[in-house]
């Protein structure tokens, strides 16, 4: 398991990305308040909440220790939900609003860079393998590759005492 990133040095890439994105995004509002969480996965990786005036993004800082990719395209994603807050235009849900804002940053980045579904790299072994969807109010657990794999029957399903 990687280590958490040092708060300072993950603070520093989040603002970058956000002054990054709020000029990718064409936002001319004020920056939003960002927390850097950490402590066990809860059911979100990320969230983003209006916050009047502005907009909280919250990051759990353990998702990200090595891997600057999948956190420059958690916050471009959030700085969408942060742009759509600002202009009154959110819907939650990923709709019309998100999608255009999403295609402004996948048209400068390349096709899927911001999506409304993201696995971390490590989702295969870093945190109980969880798949990261996108929720109402920011990523969140969706749930387990594991969970999802076929459990093995209590006893062998074959004559020869072999499982599967």
């Amino acid at each position: 398991m990687k280590d958490v990133p040092r708060s300072d040095d993950l603070a520093r890439r989040v603002n970058g990305y956000v002054t990054k994105y709020m000029g990718v995004l064409q936002i001319d509002g004020p920056r939003p308040r960002i927390e850097l969480v950490g402590g066990a996965v809860g059911d979100w990786a990320a969230r983003a909440d209006q916050d009047p005036p502005t907009t909280r993004i919250e990051l759990r800082s353990r998702l990200f220790a090595g891997h600057d990719k999948f956190l420059e395209r958690v916050v471009a994603h959030e700085m969408v939900h942060h742009r759509n807050y600002l202009s009154g235009t959110e819907d939650e849900q990923h709709g019309p609003a998100f999608r255009e804002g999403a295609a402004l940053i996948n048209g400068i980045m390349g096709r899927g860079f911001v999506v409304e579904t993201i696995s971390p790299p490590d989702a295969g072994s870093g945190f109980a393998r969880a798949l990261l969807a996108i929720g109402v109010g920011g990523l969140a657990v969706a749930g387990t590759v594991a969970a999802a794999k076929k459990r093995r029957p209590a006893r062998p399903d074959n004559e020869r005492g072999h499982y599967g």
